[in-house]
């Protein structure tokens, strides 16, 4: 499309595709936020927008467009509700976005640059972020029978896989834990040699976050 055709765009352009939660991939524009029914003549670039978080804060950007006058902010809830949720914020001349934001916050964002003759770029691209807690770490049990050991792990809410790391004991240094993926399980039987001696401890994580360890546990395999 060049500069100066019309275009017509009737509602909600494309379907919403679901996305894994608390790391949802970058969407394209057409498929989230709907443009206005009517005759669209497109004047003005798009602007690029980069969007960061740390802790509770998001810091939002997003490139100057020449001969732009202003800009709007748009949000949306994620999951996606559909064209009614979609909110804009007249961010005036501004380039730049910072806010705290309470936990469990997750919205889409995206930035149209507009001119004073009341043209209005496309939008940026869409981005999302989510402020959702970190996962609670675990509490991990194990128990030996004989050659036996079993470990188990209380599950925490929205985790998507839990790692299990080993390291001997005695303790030689961080060089020395070990870990295993071990997907949606809580819990493992395997059969060790006598004599095999290790800390144990367990971590959860969604997609984009890890709890950090659970209890440490030593076990010790005796005899049979």
């Amino acid at each position: 499309m060049k500069v100066g055709d019309r275009i017509y765009i009737y509602g909600f352009l494309g379907a919403y595709t679901e996305c894994m939660m608390y790391h949802p991939p970058t969407l394209d524009v057409a498929t989230m936020f709907p443009s206005f029914i009517g005759d669209l003549v497109i004047e003005t670039v798009a602007p690029t927008m980069t969007l960061s978080t740390q802790g509770l804060f998001v810091d939002v950007s997003w490139t100057e467009v020449p001969g732009a006058t202003g800009y709007t902010l748009y949000y949306a809830p994620y999951p996606f509700l559909g064209p009614g949720s979609v909110i804009g914020v007249d961010m005036g001349t501004a380039t730049s976005f910072d806010a705290e934001l309470m936990e469990d916050a997750a919205y889409y964002v995206a930035i149209k640059a507009h001119d004073a003759a009341g043209h209005t770029s496309d939008y940026s691209n869409v981005d999302v972020f989510t402020q959702l807690p970190y996962p609670t770490p675990p509490v991990l049990t194990a128990t030996t029978d004989g050659t036996t050991l079993n470990v188990s792990w209380t599950p925490v809410a929205h985790a998507q896989g839990y790692t299990l790391y080993y390291a001997p004991y005695p303790y030689a240094g961080e060089e020395t834990i070990g870990s295993i993926e071990m997907g949606t399980s809580t819990e493992s039987t395997v059969t060790l040699p006598t004599g095999s001696s290790y800390y144990l401890a367990v971590e959860a994580y969604d997609g984009t976050k890890r709890s950090g360890y659970s209890n440490v546990v030593l076990f010790t395999i005796g005899s049979p």
